[in-house]
């Protein structure tokens, strides 16, 4: 018989250690997720001197408390469960030590045989002479089913209360002792959960009875009732799968510890729960949020949706999806003008233009559809007007934007080209991640340094590349923080300041965005529909603004934030409010602004008369028309024209002039597009090689002709094919019934000179 079984009961110390599952945990090691292994079982090992001695206690009290005093199998046991099982006349009771548990739990012998039994007990007596009791112990628990897949005592302890074992109190540590005799039985997550609450009652008693728990713990132990979680560790579900993703071919390490904090990230989930029936009624199902810390660009909360569930497609991780940037990227257009000598206070054209595109006239618009005339960079960018922001860009070009954006990673390395984006790039139309964008911001705070967002706690950064320059992020930062020039919904949100702020709206109201940020912190927060479908009408303001603010305010709920301080580099100078140069004695509003050192204005303000008003160039003719024909009067004037502006803006038809009706001229020479030396007329509408299609049954279309020009000129003559179509004074605009054909539009002064250009209708 001893050589049969000799081989059979042979320990084998080898197979006790089992393959450890990752464990995915926040920064302070509180677990996010336990990882299965290819048969779905979850174990987390515990070194043999962590064990504590409150677990090791429970487990010795429920299943062997004669542990230390047998030689691998209990003989009194074996006798007191014999007599149990005769009297109840069915097996009621068993004898196996922790030992021999042990040897089962790696050896499987098939029926419960009493040969296969005598070989258990065999086994167990020389796997105690081969290792000690701390080591069987240890093993043990490291190893024992403790229901629902998982294995040893510190899985169960993160699974079933979301904590180490070393942290569990004495009525955790004796509802997990309570559960080898019956995993199925006594399953935490089961519809009897009195089962279990008996057993682990019962384990506290042996506890006391054996002098490892005073009698009034056990009492008020007894008295608990039974306190589980719900489901194994499921946070940040969107973070964690895109940790899984990115490593799971490197490998998964046994424990990782992501840069999340878990107490900021459920209230962030909270916070955007709190905002959900809001949300839903003006037609936005979805929202994400990130926060970052700028200090070390970790990530600290990373919301992907509302729930982590199929509802509204809430798998989908907003963070990480692409969608319209809307105004979200004007900090970077006004920063790349900043690099390139303009500043703040520089005055720009917030006037309706038509540009060429690939798709043919590119018409942009403010969001209320209105025109401010003369605006400064600090208020385009605080009032995000698209009108200033497209004609900046077309004046720098797009490459300068389009490479800074690449650079910050906000396009990705297979983004199309400048052209296929074009002016565009002014108003967002780039798809871009929420992520990125808080990384991209998180620049701005960090004075111009890009650094990728880390999300692996100990992870080393990237090296900090600058990709704005110091000044120009200060400036950017500091327009984002003047509440003074931000539009009124935003004023309304009440926020901790100083913070920087920036909102977006993509077209059709698809996409509504808020990201901005304090010295210390960054947050970007999404709002829309993962399948593209438009909302009520919910600009970024409405619709995420008020997730910022609260978000914000979780943030600092007593201090405010740092305030934000000026490098070195950067100076302040009294200017013209209207003109953004240095005043003269005709400027009434004055005021303080930053400028790079070196780059502060030197020329003095010409744009006020003696009479107190503001003269204006003739690109502004339109804007001042319009507005003086809807009655707002003001002191704007047109430079070089009466300052009555009703005889500027004459409406009575003016006398038909004996002039050249011909082909645009300069020096007696024909010219297609020509203009003389001191008038420079210039046809802003239609565009060159403008192509219009005619509705079916249509047979003309009416345009509306516009022009501008470089100097005062009473008026200018309009022609088409050559034909005097009629006279215009200031704005130049004339209405023309254009029908079918190609047509060449001239406008020109009495002399002849001027500019054309050809137009199709078909």
């Amino acid at each position: 018989y001893y050589k049969k079984v000799e081989p059979l009961t042979r320990p084998d110390p080898g197979l006790l250690a089992l393959a450890a599952t990752p464990v995915v945990c926040d920064r302070n090691g509180i677990p996010l997720r336990l990882l299965t292994d290819e048969r779905w079982f979850r174990h987390v090992p515990m070194p043999e001197d962590k064990i504590p001695v409150l677990v090791q206690q429970a487990f010795l009290a429920a299943e062997d408390s004669r542990f230390y005093r047998h030689p691998g199998f209990d003989p009194l046991a074996i006798i007191r469960a014999a007599r149990a099982n005769s009297r109840a006349g069915h097996i009621v009771s068993g004898a196996s030590t922790i030992s021999q548990q042990l040897v089962k739990s790696y050896k499987k012998r098939g029926p419960r045989t009493l040969d296969a039994k005598l070989q258990e007990i065999i086994e167990s007596v020389r796997l105690e002479r081969l290792l000690t009791k701390e080591q069987i112990l240890s093993a043990y628990l490291n190893r024992v089913d403790l229901g629902n897949n998982l294995l040893g005592v510190e899985t169960a302890a993160l699974c079933y209360f979301g904590k180490k074992a070393t942290a569990l109190d004495p009525v955790e540590a004796a509802t997990l002792a309570a559960l080898p005799k019956a995993p199925t039985l006594f399953d935490p997550w089961g519809r009897h959960p009195e089962r279990l609450i008996s057993r682990r009652n019962w384990v506290l008693d042996r506890m006391t009875s054996l002098g490892w728990l005073s009698p009034a713990a056990a009492l008020t132990g007894k008295q608990s009732d039974l306190m589980v979680l719900l489901e194994p560790p499921w946070e940040a579900p969107h973070l964690v799968d895109n940790y899984i993703a990115e490593n799971r071919e490197r490998g998964l390490t046994t424990e990782a510890r992501l840069t999340v904090d878990l107490n900021l990230q459920r209230e962030v989930e909270r916070t955007l729960k709190s905002h959900r029936l809001r949300l839903h009624a003006s037609g936005a199902r979805q929202a994400a949020a990130v926060i970052i810390d700028n200090r070390t660009l970790e990530v600290l909360a990373l919301v992907g949706s509302f729930e982590y569930s199929a509802r509204a497609h809430g798998f989908v991780n907003g963070t990480k999806a692409r969608r319209s940037a809307g105004s979200t990227l004007k900090p970077f257009l006004y920063a790349t003008a900043i690099d390139q000598g303009l500043t703040p206070a520089t005055v720009l054209a917030d006037v309706e233009k038509a540009f060429r595109s690939d798709e043919g006239e590119y018409l942009p618009l403010n969001y209320d559809r209105q025109a401010n005339g003369p605006v400064n960079m600090r208020l385009a960018l605080g009032k995000s007007l698209n009108l200033p922001a497209v004609r900046l860009l077309d004046h720098l070009g797009e490459k300068g934007v389009y490479s800074l954006l690449r650079g910050l990673e906000l396009l990705p390395a297979n983004a199309p080209g400048i052209d296929y984006y074009g002016l565009g790039l002014a108003v967002g139309n780039p798809e871009i991640r929420l992520l990125d964008l808080a990384a991209a911001y998180a620049t701005l705070a960090n004075g111009g340094e890009f650094q990728p967002p880390v999300v692996v706690l100990g992870q080393q950064p990237a090296v900090p590349r600058r990709m704005i320059s110091r000044e120009a992020a200060f400036l950017i930062t500091d327009i984002l923080a003047d509440p003074l020039v931000r539009s009124s919904h935003l004023q309304n949100l009440q926020m901790p300041e100083p913070v920087a702020l920036k909102t977006g709206t993509s077209t059709h109201y698809r996409d509504a965005w808020a990201v901005g940020f304090t010295r210390r912190y960054t947050v970007a927060t999404w709002v829309g529909n993962f399948d593209g479908s438009v909302t009520a009408t919910l600009p970024g303001g409405q619709g995420a603004g008020p997730i910022f603010r609260d978000l914000m305010k979780n943030l600092y709920p007593g201090e405010p934030p740092a305030p934000f301080t000026p490098p070195a580099t950067i100076t302040t100078r009294r200017i013209c409010s209207m003109s953004g140069l240095t005043p003269s004695p005709g400027c009434r509003e004055l005021k303080i602004e930053y400028f790079v050192l070196g780059n502060e204005p030197a020329v003095q303000c010409g744009l006020h008369n003696g009479e107190g008003n503001h003269e204006l160039p003739t690109d502004y003719a339109q804007w001042l028309k319009r507005r003086h024909t809807e009655g707002r009067e003001s002191r704007y004037r047109l430079a070089g024209y009466s300052p009555n502006l009703d005889a500027v803006f004459v409406s009575t038809t003016w006398p038909q002039p004996q002039i050249y009706a011909g082909p645009v001229q300069i020096s007696g020479e024909d010219h297609s597009n020509a203009a003389g030396p001191t008038t420079e007329i210039h046809i802003t509408y239609p565009l060159d090689n403008d192509r219009y299609i005619l509705e079916p049954g249509q047979e003309s279309l009416t345009l509306r002709l516009e022009a501008k020009v470089r100097n005062p000129i009473e008026r200018i003559v309009w022609f088409v094919d050559t034909k005097e179509l009629g006279v215009a004074g200031p704005p130049y605009t004339f209405i023309w019934n254009a029908g079918r054909g190609r047509h060449r539009v001239q406008a020109a002064d009495e002399n002849g000179y001027g500019e054309m250009i050809e137009v199709t209708v078909e």
